[in-house]
């Protein structure tokens, strides 16, 4: 087992830190373990492979991140277009009121004024659905001076879409991109309290060998690490993140 601290705690602590220089530092350590007998000896075969996992564990983590990111990017763009298409539809609805009110057609005047302009999709729906609900007792006698029931129709697929699509950002925004997030976070803990342990055994190790003990750095990640201020690890779990 690498580390004993909590989901929570790994969150927090992988918060701190970039993973892609994570990988690129857990790489480079792993790569001195491999060529150096004394340490494979003092890891120990389960911790090393236990290690390696970790390391594609997160890069599969960070490419999951990358996708969520651009589905989230993708729901976006989709939603803007649709809220623009469901703009326009609302300036042609609010005209074909007016000029029906001017032919007679009982209609309240209030369907003939749009709420302000938006591209929040859920603000957009429910004016779009006050103005409807003005406008569709009348339909027959809209139907009448030429405004279709499939123009009305299309008012309300327009809601149900702009609905729709809202839910689907915030799957996207608020489901997939946190859980995303929160798992390249905890990997990335998980990895740096990996490399703190190597950096440390090899201390140990390689005592009164300094040319050796340097050989183990986290220098890829200068200035990329900062001490969490939150949660310190329990005085029995795996080296602390301080400078090794």
């Amino acid at each position: 087992m690498i580390t004993n601290l909590s989901q929570e705690q790994l969150v927090l602590l992988g918060k701190t830190v970039s993973a892609r220089r994570m990988i690129d530092q857990a790489r480079y350590t792993l790569g001195r373990v491999s060529i150096d007998p004394a340490m494979q000896w003092r890891l120990g075969a389960a911790f090393i492979a236990e290690v390696k996992s970790a390391v594609e564990a997160l890069e599969t983590a960070l490419r999951e991140r990358y996708a969520a990111r651009a589905l989230a990017l993708a729901a976006t763009a989709a939603q803007a277009r649709l809220v623009e298409k469901s703009l326009e539809y609302r300036k042609g609805l609010v005209k074909e009121m007016a000029s029906a009110r001017l032919r007679g057609v009982l209609i309240p005047v209030q369907a003939t004024q749009p709420g302000p302009f938006t591209e929040n999709a859920t603000v957009l729906a429910v004016d779009l659905e006050r103005i409807l609900a003005m406008v569709l007792p009348a339909a027959a006698a809209l139907s009448e001076i030429g405004v279709t029931k499939a123009f009305l129709d299309e008012g309300k697929r327009t809601v149900t879409q702009l609905r729709e699509s809202e839910e689907r950002q915030e799957l996207a925004k608020r489901t997939l991109q946190m859980a995303a997030v929160a798992r390249k976070r905890e990997l990335t803990a998980v990895v740096l309290v990996a490399v703190k342990t190597i950096v440390h055994a090899s201390a140990a190790v390689h005592r009164g060998n300094p040319v050796a003990e340097a050989e183990y750095t986290v220098d890829l990640l200068r200035g990329f690490v900062h001490a969490p201020s939150e949660a310190p690890p329990p005085a029995d779990s795996a080296p602390a993140t301080g400078a090794a």
